[in-house]
């Protein structure tokens, strides 16, 4: 699989090897201040994917592996320049600052629903994602954690659960 999600990938079993111990810090000081703790924790999990060197930051050169190679997307830079704004390095908390003030993450259940029947024609799993309230801030669940969308979710179609995974990790990537 691939990487964001290929994210679906890595979840919380990843552990990560920090060139020096102060973005760990980091992390750990602002998961003890979110009130959305798993959210967060599913962020650095997508963090460490991107994270190539695995030095706690994501410099443009890995963010632009993961646009050609697993988005699939060639051409200009755009998306890699509104990926990392002006920053030359990520953290996670520069991530999860950038997710929570983005409008996704502020998604209702009916509108993820919507992103799920029209953006990634998948109709189907309505039901699942209304029954278990997913709403924005669960999409970097589905993104980084294989067992949210076949455990939590019950959807088991490898294809389907690549799909919604690969879409979740772009729907972030650009807000």
């Amino acid at each position: 699989m691939l990487s964001l999600i290929v994210l679906v990938l890595c979840g919380s079993a990843c552990s990560p090897s920090f060139a020096d111990g102060s973005h760990e810090a980091e992390f750990l000081e602002l998961l003890g201040r979110v009130e959305d703790q798993p959210g967060l924790q599913a962020i650095k999990a997508l963090h460490q994917q991107l994270d190539d060197d695995q030095d706690g930051t994501i410099e443009p050169s890995e963010t632009g592996d993961f646009i050609k190679a697993d988005l699939k997307f060639e051409g200009d830079r755009r998306r890699e320049k509104l990926f990392h704004n002006k920053d030359a390095e990520i953290t996670v908390a520069d991530l999860w600052v950038t997710w929570v003030k983005s409008e996704v993450y502020n998604w209702t259940v009916d509108q993820t629903v919507d992103w799920l029947k029209f953006n990634i024609d998948l109709p189907q799993y309505a039901p699942h994602f209304i029954n278990n309230k997913v709403d924005g801030t669960k999409l970097p669940l589905a993104a980084s954690d294989p067992s949210f969308l076949s455990k939590k979710l019950g959807i088991t179609n490898p294809i389907h659960k690549s799909k919604i995974s690969l879409k979740a990790m772009a729907k972030e990537e650009m807000h």
